[in-house]
C-alpha cells in the first residue's frame, strides 16, 4: 500500500499535464477529492474534473494569458486554450512571449478559432470595404482600361443637389453610414441612367408623397371654431366685421395669434363672407 507522500508525488506527476496547475499546491485537494480510493491516472483525473474550479491556477501561466487576450481578443476562447497548452507544455513554464510566438506563428494560427464578435467585425469590414468601391465606381482609362475612381461627383436629377466626396473621406465612415451613401448613390445614378420619362414620373411621386405629408400635418392641427367677427383683446364688447384690409392693420403679433387659434382657412373665407356681404 502506498504512503500519502506517494499518493502526493501521483497527483503531481498528474498535475503536470496541466500547464495552468503546475507548481501550484492543489495536491491536497485532490487527494481528498480521490475519496479513500487510490491515486491513479484514473481517479485523479476524476477528482480533478469535479473540483478544477476550486483549484488555485498558476500565477505566471495566469498573466501571461491575461497580456495575450489583451493583444489578441479575437482569440479568447476556451478552446484555443486547449490549442494553446497542448503546443506550449514542453515549456515548464508558460509566458507571454511563448504564447504569443505560438500565436503569430501561421500554422497554428490556422489551428485557431475566432470570437463570434471578431468574425462579425472582419464581415463588417469587408463589407465596409465594398461599399467605399461601388459608392466611388470605375472609369475606362484612355487605355481601356477599368479603373477605381478616387471621388464621387454628381449633382441629383430630382433634387438638384451636388453631393461629392474622397475615397479618403469614405474610409473614415463607419458602416451604418456608408450604407446610407450607397443607398442614395445608386438611386441617382439609377435615375441618371433612366429616361426623360422615368425621371419626370419619379419627381411627380416625389411631389404627390410630400403633398401627402404636408395634407397630414394640416390635418393633425385642430382650430377652434372662427366667431361671427373680430373680437380685440381686452376690449370687450367690440366686434369688427372680417376683412382683408382690417387684419392688415393688425400687428403681427396678433396676426400671429389668429392663425394659430382660427387657422388660414377659416380666417380667408371669413374675410370672402364679409367681402360678398357688402357687394349685396
Amino acid at each position: 500500500m502506498r504512503t500519502q507522500q506517494e499518493e502526493i508525488e501521483i497527483i503531481k506527476a498528474a498535475l503536470d499535464a496541466e500547464p495552468g496547475y503546475r507548481g501550484v499546491a492543489n495536491e491536497g485537494l485532490l487527494l481528498e477529492a480521490c475519496q479513500g480510493q487510490p491515486a491513479t491516472a484514473r481517479t485523479v483525473l476524476a477528482a480533478f474534473q469535479r473540483i478544477k474550479h476550486k483549484l488555485a491556477i498558476n500565477a505566471d501561466y495566469a498573466d501571461a494569458y491575461a497580456e495575450l487576450w489583451q493583444e489578441y481578443p479575437e482569440y479568447r476562447l476556451d478552446c484555443n486554450i486547449k490549442i494553446l497548452d497542448s503546443l506550449a507544455s514542453v515549456h515548464q513554464t508558460i509566458t507571454y512571449d511563448i504564447l504569443r510566438k505560438l500565436v503569430e506563428n501561421p500554422n497554428v494560427r490556422q489551428q485557431l478559432v475566432l470570437t463570434s464578435r471578431a468574425v462579425q467585425a472582419i464581415r463588417d469590414e469587408q463589407e465596409r470595404l465594398g461599399l467605399i468601391e461601388k459608392i466611388l465606381g470605375t472609369h475606362t482609362d484612355p487605355n481601356g482600361n477599368e479603373v477605381a475612381n478616387d471621388k464621387y461627383e454628381w449633382r441629383g436629377n430630382v433634387d438638384g443637389r451636388l453631393y461629392s466626396g474622397t475615397r479618403a473621406e469614405l474610409e473614415q465612415d463607419d458602416l451604418p453610414r456608408l450604407q446610407y451613401i450607397n443607398d442614395y448613390v445608386q438611386a441617382q445614378r439609377a435615375l441618371y441612367a433612366a429616361d426623360t420619362k422615368t425621371v419626370r414620373e419619379a419627381a411627380r411621386k416625389r411631389e404627390i408623397h410630400e403633398a401627402q405629408i404636408r395634407a397630414g400635418m394640416k390635418a393633425k392641427l385642430v382650430f377652434a371654431p372662427i366667431t361671427e367677427a373680430y373680437e380685440p383683446p381686452n376690449r370687450p364688447g367690440v366686434r369688427i366685421p372680417w376683412s382683408e384690409n382690417m387684419l392688415r392693420r393688425l400687428q403681427n403679433s396678433e396676426i400671429s395669434r389668429l392663425f394659430e387659434l382660427f387657422g388660414e382657412e377659416q380666417l380667408n373665407s371669413a374675410c370672402r363672407k364679409t367681402a360678398a356681404q357688402q357687394l349685396q
